[in-house]
């Protein structure tokens, strides 16, 4: 993956400094899709005002929110940015969340705008680092940027799992949707020519993807976690996304079959690629399993051969406590104090005392 600089290095022509400061710097249009969200768009729009570029606008656009909670979100938000010129709260009948993307982008004012979901946040330099590669590198239509998911409930840096993007490439773009983060930076004047599909109630991201790399767009990543993805058990990709998985991917397929066509020997190939390589993953899998079946069965024979020597062990000490009880009755009791213990009862003490055995006392009756 290259890095951001060396991106800008690359693109020809690298253009002039960018303008990042005063009334000729561009504005980023940050539109905020708004459905039901009033435990979560608060998070939101503070993660855009914690911006170090401070040129942006927020357009929240309530999609027919129904439920008084909701509402009520709506008319605080107004409230509290009733002096904030940069924060606007639009309403529109429901249409889903194309429709709602396409209603904030029509309202937008920037040079650039970013679609950011209602229950998501940004990092404090992503609209920075996104307005300075796009300033620099013309033939770009958008940025992207590594991305982070959290747990819903859990704090945005507490991540729980990670997503790599890559470049808008053919044929890969069609394979998964991975071109890039459902936050992406685009160019405001991308929106003449393409839509959000609004007839979709899933994956509308995915097929503007397509009909980018179909038009020929260029898109590049930057190499950092500048967007992270709340992970919520009712959020639209959980609840209909996965199950309707194959009917949504068909959808995709109806709508660009034709261009679609004179690229499936390149979608085929990626395909067989994979195929291959997870055959292989899969053998190699295959053979540490065996490899770790081997050494268990090794350990539990170990295991068994400690517990039968175990068991001897404690037989030898049984016998050994049974053979110094038999010497302890055979040996006399009159030992005189001045020769001192026999040889034979010393060995039974010092053999019980490391036993930890109780033991009789043995005394001496007389000198002589």
């Amino acid at each position: 993956r290259r890095s951001s600089d060396l991106v800008v290095r690359e693109c020809r022509p690298p253009g002039p400094a960018p303008v990042l400061v005063g009334e000729r710097a561009p504005r980023v249009s940050v539109v905020v899709p708004y459905y039901e969200m009033q435990d979560y768009v608060d998070a939101t729009l503070a993660s855009v005002a914690r911006s170090t570029y401070p040129h942006w606008e927020v357009i929240v656009v309530d999609d027919g929110s129904r439920s008084a909670a909701a509402r009520a979100k709506l008319a605080a938000l107004r409230t509290q940015y009733a002096g904030e010129a940069r924060v606007r709260i639009v309403e529109k009948a429901n249409g889903g969340l194309g429709s709602a993307r396409n209603a904030g982008i029509a309202q937008a004012t920037g040079a650039y705008v970013l679609p950011l979901d209602s229950d998501d946040v940004i990092e404090p330099t992503y609209l920075e680092l996104a307005v300075r590669a796009l300033e620099r590198c013309p033939e770009l239509v958008a940025v992207s940027s590594y991305a982070s998911w959290f747990e819903d409930g859990a704090a945005p840096e507490t991540s729980c799992d990670w997503v790599i993007p890559y470049d808008l490439v053919e044929p890969l773009i069609y394979v998964e949707n991975r071109a890039g983060v459902a936050a992406s930076v685009f160019r405001r004047r991308v929106f003449e020519r393409y839509r959000y599909d609004e007839e979709l109630y899933a994956y509308e991201d995915w097929e503007l993807w397509w009909q980018l790399a179909l038009g020929g767009a260029r898109v590049e990543v930057l190499p950092r976690v500048l967007f992270r993805y709340r992970r919520r058990a009712g959020s639209m990709v959980a609840t209909v996304g996965y199950s309707r998985h194959a009917h949504l991917v068909s959808a995709l397929l109806a709508r660009h079959g034709p261009a679609l066509a004179q690229r499936w020997p390149a979608v085929l190939r990626v395909y067989l690629e994979e195929l291959v390589r997870l055959r292989d993953q899969a053998a190699a899998c295959g053979q540490r399993l065996t490899e770790m079946t081997a050494d268990r069965d090794r350990l539990w024979a170990e295991v068994q051969q400690w517990a039968q020597d175990a068991t001897a062990a404690q037989e030898a000490v049984r016998r050994l406590q049974v053979e110094i009880g038999r010497l302890e009755h055979a040996l006399p009791f009159r030992v005189t104090r001045r020769l001192g213990e026999s040889a034979p009862v010393r060995l039974a003490r010092r053999v019980k005392a490391l036993l930890g055995l109780p033991g009789r006392r043995v005394t001496g009756v007389g000198d002589g």
